[in-house]
């Protein structure tokens, strides 16, 4: 399972390379926690080519890194825009994709990026095609960016599952009847983690678990969950390829899975650390539920 944690805060200018470009709401609304509760903008009023981009220019000020790094990045829920819309972050292009929930986002996995600010760029390029209206109105729901971990999930072992949610399913009406439709369900993963080593439980800096800091460091279960526990939004991917790796305990990650599987969340239920196999540790289940 793939993690993107963050702790500080994040805010957001918008620039263009022709014609112009503006928030038409408050920005700080794409760093809600909450892909519903975005902001919208004008897309660059420049005569139209694929060329022409409007650049989000976000600046991180984090918590747990002086200089913060961008190892994972997020454009959440964007609409306004087809899907295929080209977009760039540090000279990598993503394509507007939609996941399982028809939410259009492109998510990257940088390496070595690390500074204040930094920018997505979105461009009037829809599969080589300038089809994007300039000065057109676009919505996204959110900006997400922080530090990128990875984290072995028990396949067989209380199996990994995802689940919807509806709160108001079975809620009666008015004239007592139960709810002909769900509303608006809620997508819950869940995941067991591990094996751990007692160092990678709770061996501090003797942790063999790469922390996505920068300068880069190791972390500790403890730490990482204690994390995640106080933070008001992550992402979490569940699904980061097609298949379960080769055995040999390099992960193998795919771009296409991971930008239709990752999911901006809050953790619903962080989980327990046990020492179910000597000398061996696991973690959870944990379950996070999207932050729509």
């Amino acid at each position: 399972m793939i993690f993107v944690y963050f702790q500080g805060t994040l805010s957001a200018a918008i620039s263009t390379n022709v014609g112009s470009a503006a928030f038409l709401t408050d920005s700080g609304a794409l760093f809600s926690g909450r892909s519903g509760e975005g902001s919208t903008f004008s897309f660059s009023s420049g005569t139209a080519a694929t060329t022409q981009y409007t650049s989000l220019d976000v600046t991180m000020i984090s918590d747990l890194d002086a200089t913060p790094p961008w190892g994972g990045v997020g454009l959440v829920n964007v609409q306004g825009l087809p899907e295929g819309t080209k977009c760039e972050f540090n000279g990598v292009t993503q394509r507007l994709t939609r996941d399982a929930w028809g939410e259009l986002s492109a998510w990257w996995l940088p390496s070595g990026v690390t500074g204040a600010t930094e920018s997505i760029r979105i461009y009037n390029d829809v599969n080589g095609s300038h089809s994007i209206a300039p000065g057109a109105t676009v919505y996204a729901g959110q900006i997400f960016a922080g530090r990128v971990l990875s984290l072995p999930t028990l396949v067989y072992d209380n199996p990994p599952a995802s689940d919807l949610q509806d709160p108001t399913a079975f809620q009666r009406s008015a004239g007592g009847q139960l709810r002909q439709l769900m509303r608006y369900p809620f997508d819950l993963v869940t995941a067991k983690l591990g094996r751990f080593s007692t160092s990678d439980y709770s061996g501090g800096s003797l942790s063999s678990i790469v922390s996505g800091a920068n300068p880069a460091g190791v972390i500790d279960l403890r730490t990482f969950r204690r994390i995640l526990s106080t933070t008001p939004v992550c992402a979490v991917c569940d699904v980061p390829s097609a298949g379960q790796g080769d055995g040999s305990g390099t992960p193998r990650y795919s771009q296409a899975w991971l930008t239709r599987n990752m999911m901006l969340a809050r953790p619903m239920s962080i989980g327990q650390i046990a020492h179910d196999q000597a000398p061996k540790w696991s973690w959870g289940p944990v379950q996070f539920q999207r932050a729509s």
